[in-house]
């Protein structure tokens, strides 16, 4: 078996070959074994040559010259029996190499975090999964020690950034979330200890919040801060400089570097990107600035930087433009940009302003000043509660401001600006109500992102309430800001009796009248795993499983939702099945593992179908029943 052979034990081998005058096929057994235990075409190439120019030197006998030639081409791909070079068979001798069955069982916990960009697996295996978390790094372990887990291309969707952006989510087949999290781990803690105190995340992959950076600007007390923004930063990171950084700044061994390059060619499909929702992104995005933050640390730049962002406090705009200059020579060096719409310098007033009254903060404050020049034209007592009681002022407040004189209009007015008090949960009913109109009106651009934070700051606290929002008015928020979906979803299904009815028909609206983008489309389908059963919209899903014309992401989510509630058929699978892709059709593999027992079809798919990573993982939870 060529995987049985060493590197020393290949080339011994190779160079017996040539010298006896081995066969073709003979020829390859030890050139494969050689790209298996990590060798790269240029290394084959080198030895090739060396061996060459020994002949050259020596006997220069003829026939050992051609068959090195023979060799050569099986090196560089000229024949049909050549050696495979793509990304991810290189990947797949590189790996085991890399990370073993220890770092797969640790990364576990980070692999099965549900991306904060797509919708969470709705599989009730999910525990059971979590609970053989060492069973899956033993048998992804294996298929990996076996030279036979190459990754599969990720499945990139656009999601919405803002009303008018969108950004790549990428989707990995769960082993390669595993290894991705996995390789990883293995720079994190290097990292670490070679970021300078001035980054303030990712570290650790824990996330401190942009409190802990905003505050520390603010110490700066500073007359100007400059604020440093990288253009497509995660798209932008090419995986050979990464590679490089890694071996030169955190002395991350070449193989592993080499692995991560490898795996990261072969799932993205380019030689640049990295994929945006798995944890193992932040920690390798750091490392690609490492450099950069070397560069300020040692030229005594004060600075902040939290993921890609960028805080210098400056005495002046010249100082401040001749920063940006310096930071937009030191990111062309290593492939970035700065993101000028994004980048600029601002006075330290400026920035606490923004900070206390930002955009939300004023927008309310308008809101509250359209009611308060209501109630100056009030005629009486009972017209201010009517209009305090449309604003969603909760009757005993009313009381004590009118009748009892306990507390002023201003404190109640001030408590509506400054906080997201849950007794106020009327009020934020009719923030979210105002936001809507605004959108109607469509008569003040410059409040559209003010209104798109607002409606989210309602949404959070309006799930956790029994109001219930007019569908037009979550309609039109939900049609200006799809990112907010995941949050229009959370509100939907927050489970109480008293407005269940008319998020169940919502959510079926959104089905047979889907907005053809498939991330929305996707979550909404995801929102359909989360009704009762008596509500559940099966036939809606069915026909969205079965569309040709549908969305792969889309697809794939009204498969999950199908075997969450045990309604999965043959068809609904195999129609959506067959255009997914490798990655989204791990999702639904891994989705179907709950029903396999009552669908022998699925058992075939599960241990037939799949890729080896994905029937492993089926191993390890047979293992543990």
């Amino acid at each position: 078996m060529t995987e049985d052979l060493a590197v020393p034990s290949a080339l011994s081998l190779l160079r017996r070959q040539l010298l006896e005058g081995a066969s073709r096929a003979d020829l390859l057994l030890p050139l494969r074994a050689l790209q298996m235990r990590g060798m790269s075409q240029l290394d084959l190439t080198v030895q090739i040559e060396r061996l060459r120019a020994v002949n050259d030197a020596t006997t220069d006998d003829e026939e050992f010259e051609e068959r090195c030639l023979t060799v050569l081409d099986l090196v560089h791909g000229v024949t049909h029996d050549s050696l495979v070079w793509d990304a991810a068979h290189e990947a797949a001798a590189l790996l085991p190499r890399a990370i073993g069955r220890e770092e797969l069982a640790g990364a576990t916990t980070h692999a099965l975090v549900p991306s904060d960009l797509l919708p969470p697996r709705a599989t009730p295996d999910e525990t059971q999964v979590v609970d053989v978390a060492g069973l899956l790094g033993e048998s992804v372990g294996r298929v990996i020690e076996a030279f036979e887990l190459r990754p599969q291309r990720a499945a990139i969707v656009r999601a919405p950034k803002g009303a008018f952006t969108s950004r790549p989510a990428a989707v990995l087949a769960f082993p390669d979330r595993l290894i991705f999290e996995a390789l990883a781990s293995v720079v994190e803690g290097k990292l670490d200890d070679a970021l300078p105190e001035m980054v303030i995340w990712p570290r650790n992959r824990t996330d401190k919040g942009s409190a802990t950076y905003t505050q520390r600007v603010v110490d700066w007390q500073s007359a100007y801060v400059v604020k440093a923004d990288v253009s497509h930063f995660f798209e932008s990171i090419d995986h050979s400089l990464l590679a490089v950084f890694l071996t030169t700044h955190l002395r991350v061994s070449t193989v592993v570097a080499r692995a991560i390059e490898a795996f990261l060619d072969a799932t993205m499909g380019f030689r640049r990107g990295l994929p945006q929702g798995p944890l193992a992104s932040d920690v390798l995005a750091s490392a690609y600035l490492l450099p950069l933050d070397l560069r300020l640390a040692e030229s005594a730049t004060p600075y902040l930087r939290y993921a890609d962002d960028y805080y210098f406090p400056v005495q002046n705009l010249g100082q401040g433009r001749r920063l940006l200059q310096r930071m937009e020579r030191w990111l062309n060096d290593i492939g970035l940009a700065l993101n000028s719409e994004k980048t600029s310098i601002m006075r330290m007033s400026s920035f606490v302003e923004g900070l206390e009254h930002h955009g939300v903060h004023r927008l309310k404050e308008r809101l509250v000043d359209e009611r308060r020049e209501l109630l100056e034209q009030a005629e009486d007592a009972d017209d201010a509660a009517g209009i305090l009681e449309r604003t969603g002022i909760p009757d005993d407040t009313i009381w004590a401001l009118l009748y009892h004189h306990s507390v002023t209009i201003e404190d109640v007015f001030d408590q509506l600006v400054t906080g997201n008090a849950e007794e106020f949960e009327d009020v934020y009913g009719y923030f979210f109500r105002q936001c809507a109109t605004i959108l109607r009106r469509g008569d003040n651009n410059d409040e559209i992102p003010a209104v798109a934070s607002l409606a989210l700051e309602c949404l959070a606290l309006l799930a956790r309430t029994d109001v219930q929002l007019p569908d037009r008015d979550l309609a039109e928020v939900h049609r200006w800001f799809p990112q907010l979906t995941p949050h229009v979803v959370e509100y939907l299904t927050r489970g109480t009796h008293s407005t269940w009815n008319l998020s169940v028909e919502y959510i079926r609206s959104m089905l047979t009248q889907p907005t053809c983008v498939d991330w929305v489309d996707a979550w909404m389908c995801h929102a359909a795993s989360k009704l009762d059963p008596t509500d559940f919209p099966r036939d809606e899903l069915r026909s969205i499983a079965q569309d040709r014309q549908v969305a792969p992401l889309t697809a794939t989510e009204a498969v999950r939702s199908l075997a969450f509630h045990q309604q999965l058929e043959e068809l609904d699978w195999r129609q959506a099945y067959e255009r997914v892709g490798p990655a989204l059709g791990s999702e639904m593999l891994f989705a179907g593992l709950e029903m396999r027992e009552r669908a022998p079809w699925l058992r075939l798919y599960l241990t037939a179908a799949a890729a080896p990573g994905v029937r492993a993982i089926l191993e390890a939870v047979e293992s543990r029943e």
